[in-house]
């Protein structure tokens, strides 16, 4: 059987840099468009990878997809990701003891959006100020929580590091798919069609070579809409 994902219109409002929540950020900083872009880009997959992550959980080992699938690390590696599969399971095992809550997730995510060293930045001064402002933030943040974990700061830091290579490694892997099937375009990337009958829209599924795949990242794409920025 033909099967087929539906997604609601929302998703290709969000799609576009207008739309999208941190632009609010954005907008308190006055960047131009072409640096939001830059800045969405790059961050969307660490922080989707970081959000699956910090939803691990030691006792199934499984991490919760769209707040409602648990997938374990063999199905989502042969759902296609790869390497990438490992990174985001081994990253969740590791923030497991980090007891993180919604606002140092929120902190987290702030500061992967406001990285100045993405390729092609303008304001590279300005965002590097915003992305300083944050950290400091972060660290009053975690030194009032008091967490019990020897180094905690410097340690959760380093999760940064790992975050962006997962993302490097989900680019590179993207790359290779460009090059192995150049005439098509990866599902979720490509436009939406309405559905007659609900109104709602869908991207029609590819062959079943690509069909894990693509349901994992759609699943990662609906987890980009429900991320919680820290305000202003």
């Amino acid at each position: 059987t033909k099967l087929t994902m539906h997604v609601t219109t929302n998703l290709a409002t969000d799609r576009s840099v207008s739309s999208s929540t941190p632009c609010e950020m954005f907008a308190n900083r006055k960047l131009c468009p072409l640096d939001q872009i830059i800045l969405l880009k790059g961050c969307c997959m660490e922080i989707m990878s970081l959000r699956a992550a910090v939803r691990y959980d030691p006792e199934s080992e499984t991490l919760t997809l769209n707040g409602e699938m648990a997938v374990t690390r063999g199905q989502l590696k042969n759902g296609g990701l790869g390497v990438v599969s490992d990174a985001i399971f081994d990253l969740g095992m590791s923030l497991s003891s980090f007891n993180l809550d919604d606002t140092e997730v929120a902190l987290l995510q702030a500061v992967l959006l406001m990285s100045s060293d993405r390729p092609g930045l303008v304001c590279v001064e300005r965002i590097e100020k915003c992305q300083e402002g944050f950290l400091l933030a972060f660290e009053h943040y975690i030194n009032y929580r008091k967490h019990h974990v020897a180094h905690f700061w410097p340690k959760l830091l380093m999760k940064v590091t790992d975050l962006r290579m997962i993302g490097a490694c989900h680019a590179s892997r993207f790359l290779h798919m460009k090059v192995e099937c150049p005439t098509e375009l990866f599902p979720p990337l490509g436009p939406l069609h309405p559905c007659r009958t609900t109104g709602c829209h869908f991207i029609p599924l590819p062959s079943s070579s690509h069909t894990c795949l693509f349901f994992f990242s759609s699943l990662l794409i609906l987890e980009w809409q429900k991320i919680n920025w820290p305000p202003s």
